[in-house]
């Protein structure tokens, strides 16, 4: 593989050579306008390569207000970092005033669809090893994935490893003492089990009727949300079939973030999240 081929441009010197040695280019000449460089190959599929996050066609297809304000109040030409993109619901928002913007995700068919859409240099990667070198970057996003693995503490600590002095970072995550929690904890736990004998050969019987009643329900508590089952499914899988999720108490997120080095801004409740500003201090 020849670096050069690889379109990254004015962020080449962001990524660590190392990993970029070890990497492989999966873009198609015009797939989009820069590859995907995975630099996990030897990683398997994941969850959202089945379910990919992407509910593209619903109303609710924009950045939090936080994180809109945010980049309003950013200068021009930043190099910034999105980790755990999903379906990419943050990019526009995030392209402005001529940013430079990476990409990452651990699912190649979530990557693929954001490459196609945004001129963004994607790169298939773990939150807890970031193929990028320190302070590479003015601004980074994690928004809901950092809950997603089993060490939340540390996919933020390597946020902030490749944060410059002064940068921002945008973060959401899940709540402790939600309702979505104890949802997720009960009937997720009994679909996600009913997944696993359904990949044995069982019919996905609880399936179709939980993803019915979801359906159902989305319909009356949110008739803004769209009706396009994909979506829907989209949002389903995310919400009671994703491996794990961890919930976190403010306490603890004001002491891990203060702990890495980044102490938190502005901190909002927002449904089952917390909205987190926190900012690398300058030199």
């Amino acid at each position: 593989m020849d670096r050069k081929d690889l379109g990254w441009g004015e962020l080449e010197s962001a990524v660590d050579s190392g990993r970029l040695e070890r990497a492989v280019s999966r873009g198609a000449p015009g797939e989009a306008r820069y590859p995907l460089v995975d630099f996990e190959p030897e990683h398997p599929s994941t969850f959202y390569d089945e379910a990919p996050y992407d509910y593209s066609v619903t109303v609710e297809w924009k950045p939090a207000s936080l994180l809109d304000g945010a980049i309003a109040r950013q200068p021009d030409g930043q190099r910034r970092l999105d980790i755990g993109c999903g379906g990419g619901r943050n990019i526009p928002c995030l392209l402005r005033g001529g940013a430079a913007l990476a990409v990452l995700d651990l699912s190649e068919v979530t990557l693929k669809l954001v490459a196609a859409r945004h001129p963004v240099r994607a790169a298939r990667g773990s939150l807890l090893r970031l193929p990028f070198v320190d302070e590479s970057f003015d601004f980074v996003v994690c928004d809901g994935v950092a809950h997603l693995v089993p060490d939340a503490a540390a996919a933020l600590a390597e946020a902030v490893r490749v944060m410059r002095p002064g940068a921002l970072f945008y973060a959401a995550l899940y709540r402790s003492g939600t309702a979505y929690e104890a949802i997720y904890k009960s009937i997720g736990a009994a679909l996600r089990g009913a997944r696993k004998l359904e990949d044995l050969g069982l019919p996905p019987v609880l399936d179709r009727a939980a993803f019915g009643a979801y359906r159902a329900a989305s319909r009356l508590v949110k008739p803004e949300r769209t009706t396009e089952e994909r979506a829907l499914r989209a949002i389903y899988e995310d919400y009671f079939l994703t491996p794990f999720a961890s919930f976190c108490s403010r306490a603890w997120v004001e002491e891990t973030f203060a702990r890495l080095g980044a102490p938190v801004e502005q901190i909002e409740a927002s449904g089952n999240v917390w909205r987190i500003l926190a900012r690398k201090p300058p030199r």
